[in-house]
C-alpha cells in the first residue's frame, strides 16, 4: 500500500512537471491546474495536487528530499530485504504499519491482539545504521522521532530538561516491543506522536487523526504533570 502510494505520487509529480514544461513552452495549453501549479511552484509552496499523499508543513525544496528519502527507503527495503531499524515519517499512514508489528507478534505468540500494547525501550543507537544494532527477537527499532521541550540523556536514555536554546532534539532509535498484559510504570512520560508540529488534525475514514499517531512512554525522572506543563511531545518531522 505504501509503495503503491508513492508510485502514484511519482507518476503525478511528473506529468504535471512535463505538462508545465510543455505549457510554458506554448506546445500546449496553460489550463487552470497548470496554473495553479506554476504560482506554487514560484511561491516555494508544495502543490496542492502533490500534498495529499502525506502530511508536510516543509516548502517545496525541503518537500522534495524527504519525498526522495521516502522513496529511497523503501527501495532499500525492496532491494536489502527488511531493515534493522525503520523510519517511521517514510509511512503515509504509519499507524498501519505498528498495526502490523502487533499483528506479527500476536500470530507468532497465538493472541490476540486487542490484548496488546507496546513498551517502548530507548536505546543506546543514534544511527540508524549503527553496526552494533541487531534485529530485535520482537518490535522493531524505530528511529526519527523529534523532541520538543525536552532531550534525552544520551547513557541514560531518560528524558531531561532541553539544552538552552535547543527547542528540538533527537531521540536516539526507540524499541517498539509488543507486550501482553501491559505494565505500568510510575515512571514514565506519555508523550503524544506528532507527523507534523502543527499538533492538530482531523478525523479519517479510517477512524485515525490525520496528524496524532500514538503515545510513546518515556523514561523520566520527574513527575509527569512537569512534562505536560512543558507541553512536550514527539514529531516526525519538523517544518524545514
Amino acid at each position: 500500500q505504501e509503495v503503491e502510494k508513492y508510485c502514484n505520487l511519482l507518476l503525478i509529480v511528473r506529468k504535471s512537471l512535463s505538462d508545465l514544461k510543455l505549457a510554458i513552452s506554448g506546445v500546449i495549453v496553460m489550463n487552470s491546474d497548470l496554473e495553479s501549479i506554476f504560482n506554487e511552484l514560484l511561491a516555494f509552496k508544495v502543490p496542492v495536487k502533490w500534498s495529499d499523499t502525506f502530511l508536510s508543513l516543509k516548502p517545496i525544496l525541503s518537500w522534495v528530499k524527504e519525498f526522495s528519502n521516502r522513496v529511497k527507503f523503501f527501495e532499500n527495503w525492496w532491494i536489502n530485504k527488511k531493515p534493522k531499524a525503520f523510519w517511521l515519517n517514510a509511512f503515509c499512514f504509519p499507524q498501519a504499519f505498528i498495526t502490523g508489528v502487533l499483528q506479527n507478534f500476536a500470530r507468532k505468540k497465538k493472541l490476540a491482539i486487542d490484548s496488546l500494547s507496546f513498551e517502548f525501550e530507548v536505546s543506546d543507537y543514534f544511527r540508524e545504521d549503527d553496526p552494533n544494532i541487531s534485529l530485535p527477537e520482537h518490535g522493531v527499532y524505530v528511529y526519527g522521532l523529534i523532541l520538543e521541550g525536552s532531550t534525552c540523556r544520551p547513557k541514560e536514555s531518560i528524558i531531561d530538561e532541553p539544552v538552552p536554546n535547543e527547542l528540538y532534539s533527537q531521540l536516539p532509535l526507540v524499541l517498539f516491543l509488543p507486550t501482553d498484559p501491559k505494565k505500568v510504570y510510575a515512571d514514565r512520560y506519555k508523550a503524544p506522536l506528532y507527523k507534523t508540529l502543527s499538533r492538530s488534525g482531523t478525523l479519517t475514514t479510517t477512524g485515525h487523526s490525520s496528524n496524532f499517531v500514538m503515545y510513546v512512554e518515556l523514561p523520566s525522572q520527574k513527575d509527569t504533570e512537569h512534562w505536560i506543563k512543558a507541553g512536550v511531545a514527539c514529531f516526525l518531522a519538523l517544518k524545514d
